[in-house]
């Protein structure tokens, strides 16, 4: 288990053990948030995702050189091994989540790049009685957390309001066709959603929205949608 000395006064992870926690997505974000939660001992943490790292996912991805060519989900469970010492309390399922699919946790995290798939967890979400959703969004120089209370029905309907087109021309994409993220603002992004999440653990608040903008930098806690 990793040593967190540094920070035991504020946040115990022993205390949260039985608290399971699943990341869908682990690219931009979804890595950083890995990696905080990690780094705060976190363990009962599932890692999904169907994907490989790439050459060009250095850039914004907690990955280096030595994982190129492997899942994402493997080399997560490398990364963990190589922060903690081994990877015991950390779940990876390289597959896609689909209509079949189950998620049978405490806290889903969303850290996928559409809307589509966004509803689809949502909808996971509800169905397994999970206690909190997270849904992280990001463009180039912003980026938003929505935190939604599945008990509370408004928070949800809020929620869903937010679900857009795929086919907006709004919608921002990089030359490799995916969205659009630069490094600094997935880090940004990926300790947001940690710390919203640390947060709900500690005292069981959550804040609707947490919008951040990196250019000029500026943060805004939305508590009406």
């Amino acid at each position: 288990m990793i040593n967190t000395t540094r920070h035991n006064e504020i946040f115990q992870a022993i205390n949260y053990k039985d608290t399971s926690i699943c990341i869908i997505g682990l690219g931009a974000i979804g890595s950083r948030v890995a990696e905080n939660l990690v780094s705060f001992g976190l363990t009962n943490i599932a890692f999904v995702d169907y994907d490989i790292v790439e050459d060009h996912n250095l850039a914004n991805q907690i990955y280096t050189r030595e994982h190129i060519g492997e899942y994402k989900t493997d080399a997560l469970a490398m990364w963990c091994h190589s922060k903690v010492g081994d990877s015991s309390g950390y779940y990876t399922y390289t597959e896609e989540i689909i209509e079949e699919s189950e998620l049978k946790y405490d806290i889903i995290i969303s850290c996928v790049d559409t809307f589509k798939a966004r509803q689809l967890l949502f909808d996971k979400a509800k169905e397994a009685w999970a206690d909190v959703f997270f849904d992280t969004r990001m463009a180039a120089l912003h980026t938003a957390v929505f935190c939604v209370d599945m008990e509370d029905d408004e928070a949800c309907k809020k929620y869903l309001a937010t679900i857009g087109d795929d086919d907006s021309p709004d919608y921002e994409t990089s030359a490799c066709g995916s969205s659009l993220t630069v490094g600094a603002t997935a880090q940004i992004a990926g300790a947001c959603c940690a710390m919203e999440i640390i947060n709900y653990l500690k005292t069981g608040f959550i804040d609707p929205v947490v919008r951040i903008h990196t250019s000029p930098f500026n943060v805004r806690n939305t508590y009406a949608y």
